[in-house]
């Protein structure tokens, strides 16, 4: 192999790990995004389980008070 030919494969490897390297910063941002986008859910659905168990406790809370008040009547 001349020096000539080890030159244009070490350009050619060059470029092809750049590419790699290029492709792999792309995937790792688009899961970063993907990733990001899946915790605001998760948050958004923590907050409306929140509010649901906080609904049902309250109705659960008047229900039996309504109940209490009933038996001294």
């Amino acid at each position: 192999m001349t020096f000539d030919e080890r030159l244009e494969f070490l350009t050619q490897s060059t470029e092809s790990l750049h590419a790699s390297c290029q492709e792999l910063h792309a995937a790792v941002a688009r899961q970063a995004e993907e990733s990001a986008r899946q915790a605001a859910e998760s948050l958004r659905q923590d907050e409306r389980l929140r509010k649901q168990h906080k609904a049902v406790l309250l109705a659960m809370q008047t229900y039996l008070k309504e109940m209490g008040d009933g038996d001294g009547e």
